[in-house]
């Protein structure tokens, strides 16, 4: 349809979307309808990231399409898509999030709704954690790489018996022993002298600002922060630690700067397993080599797997769970667990 525009949601035109959202999601969802989160992923100074495909009302009832209801909305929603910056660089990398369209709409509006966003934001990459796998064709045909991250995971080898996960048989891999200096990051002002802009070559390029915004001023989850150094190469590792009764497990979410660096935590991942008292570790990956990761002492799980690994502890769901993902450059690229709008509760 010719008459579909796109903007930048503005506060005039909030309410429209949370009710379009409301009536096409099919009930209310937490980015969109709970404010605290909305404004944490969101709202970025003056601005609000997110574009709404829209249709004058007035043009609409021209064509016979719809007749004007008695309120104050002017628009018609076709369609929402919300994004988040990994920098504040001119040309950020940007993550794709909250992408609805309405049943029927005409078709494009979500890559134009894509297009838009990558318009005003210069946007260097642009990618999705966690998409649903029937909507992987839209992607494919953008000429997107359209893959299911890869779960890593390490045992506890003090535990003999697991709440958290479901063991057949595990053979450890082999760790490979580096000398690794390990500080845990206790606030973000610490990481001011962190050298984020030696790594704008990785995508996403993740500066000091998104993470201290990320981790360090997250309302809804306590995140540990390590900053790691081996010679002349530093980088950031962030997990959390989730409990489920009395049991406990860590979850590796997101890693930023020196990749050489993955394959040397091994000995870290492994102290802090065991002094946790974690039944096991997990690490959401894309991007990241398989060597590496072996190095590090994770094993691969897969669908196939007899050990279920689960995705979702809070509540359990004893049940393997992949996590599909897209992005427009997968060179040097690599994505996490909590990238995007993932790693986050289910509030109402």
């Amino acid at each position: 349809m010719s008459d579909i525009l796109y903007m930048r949601l503005t506060e005039e035109h909030l309410a429209d979307v949370r009710n379009f959202c409301r009536n096409n999601w099919g009930n209310e969802h937490p980015l969109i309808h709970n404010d605290e989160m909305f404004d944490f992923y969101y709202r970025d100074k003056k601005d609000i990231n997110f574009v709404v495909a829209y249709a004058q009302k007035e043009v609409l009832e021209e064509t016979g399409l719809i007749n004007i209801p008695e309120s104050l909305s002017q628009i018609e929603v076709f369609g929402v898509c919300g994004f988040i910056k990994t920098s504040q660089e001119i040309c950020p990398d940007v993550f794709i999030s909250y992408l609805l369209t309405k049943k029927g709409a005409p078709f494009g509006i979500t890559f134009r709704m894509i297009e838009y966003i990558e318009q005003i934001t210069k946007a260097r990459t642009l990618s999705c954690n966690n998409i649903r796998k029937k909507t992987g064709g839209i992607y494919d045909f953008l000429g997107y790489t359209v893959q299911d991250m890869i779960q890593w995971y390490r045992l506890n080898s003090d535990i003999s018996d697991y709440t958290l996960c479901s063991i057949s048989s595990y053979q450890p891999e082999t760790i490979v022993s580096y000398k690794l200096n390990v500080q845990e990051v206790l606030s973000s002002r610490q990481l001011e002298s962190f050298p984020f802009l030696s790594f704008t070559n990785n995508r996403p390029f993740k500066d000091y600002k998104y993470v201290e915004h990320r981790y360090f001023k997250y309302p809804w989850h306590t995140y540990k922060v390590y900053w790691l150094s081996s010679a002349d190469k530093q980088a950031l590792i962030i997990l959390r630690e989730i409990t489920w009764q009395t049991a406990r497990m860590l979850r590796i979410v997101d890693f930023i700067g020196e990749r050489d660096l993955i394959k040397q935590c091994g000995e870290f991942v492994g102290g802090l397993i065991k002094e946790q008292k974690a039944e096991f570790v997990d690490w959401f990956a894309f991007g990241v080599g398989e060597h590496e990761m072996k190095q590090a002492g994770f094993s691969r799980n897969t669908e196939a797997n007899e050990n279920i690994i689960p995705l979702y502890l809070s509540p359990l769901l004893m049940k393997q769970t992949g996590i599909t993902i897209f992005v427009s450059e997968p060179r040097n690229y690599m994505m996490f667990r909590a990238d995007g709008d993932q790693d986050r509760p289910n509030l109402g």
